[in-house]
């Protein structure tokens, strides 16, 4: 018999603060700090935050529907978090043409390949392990709550924004944090397999390189 793949809660903790923590080091970030981030890295980000947060309501809400009965907190959780995140995609447009974007629609364009690969890691974990798809937003709620607020105002200090033009990272850095322990209270409290850890941890150590991927595509 095969062993499936096994972990504990912990290690998937120690995975999320070493991917939160280390996120810091990526070459986006990098380019606010040497003051070389201008307004057409700020609508390149804008763009490719659109097909995410476009995207992400209904993979949760597809995860939702392939929890099983066993995982009813996590199927709640899912459903609600996509009801919340379903408009959120409006705040990156109105972002682009508060800040005098002149290309075309987000919406009338293909998604990047790096946008892509996350929005497809997490269609297939909704569809083969649904309660990992907390495991990739946990990564995205906690790098916000932990860099979000601060690489924030270096942008709006350096690109001179108004909080009109700010309205997708004010939204987010306002409620990240909080979202951050709803979801790690909803883990707690579901009396997870080793196996579902395992894809849990899985799933982190996978969305930060994804993700990351998309943060270096802005300035590369």
């Amino acid at each position: 018999m095969i062993a499936l793949p096994t972990a504990r809660q912990q290690e998937f903790v120690a995975a999320l603060e070493d991917v939160v923590s280390g996120f810091g080091g990526n070459p986006l970030f990098a380019s606010i700090d040497a003051g070389t981030f201008e307004m057409r890295h700020y609508h390149r980000w804008l763009q490719r935050i659109f097909h995410l947060s476009y995207h992400a309501p209904q993979t949760f809400a597809l995860a939702a529907g392939y929890c099983d009965y066993r995982l009813q907190p996590v199927r709640d959780y899912l459903i609600t978090h996509a009801e919340e995140e379903r408009t959120h995609w409006r705040w990156s447009v109105e972002d682009l043409e508060a800040t005098g974007y002149a290309g075309p629609d987000p919406r009338s364009e293909m998604p990047p390949l790096d946008c892509q690969n996350y929005v497809a890691f997490t269609t297939f974990l909704a569809v083969r392990m649904p309660v990992a798809r907390l495991g990739t937003a946990v990564v995205l709620e906690g790098v916000g709550a932990r860099w979000g607020a601060a690489y924030g105002r270096k942008v709006k200090a350096l690109l001179n924004l108004q909080p009109q033009q700010m309205s997708f990272s004010l939204g987010h850095g306002d409620v990240d944090a909080g979202h951050t322990a709803d979801i790690m209270r909803v883990l707690d409290e579901a009396e997870l397999t080793g196996h579902e850890w395992a894809w849990l941890t899985h799933a982190v150590r996978t969305a930060n390189e994804l993700y990351t991927q998309v943060y270096a595509s802005v300035v590369t």
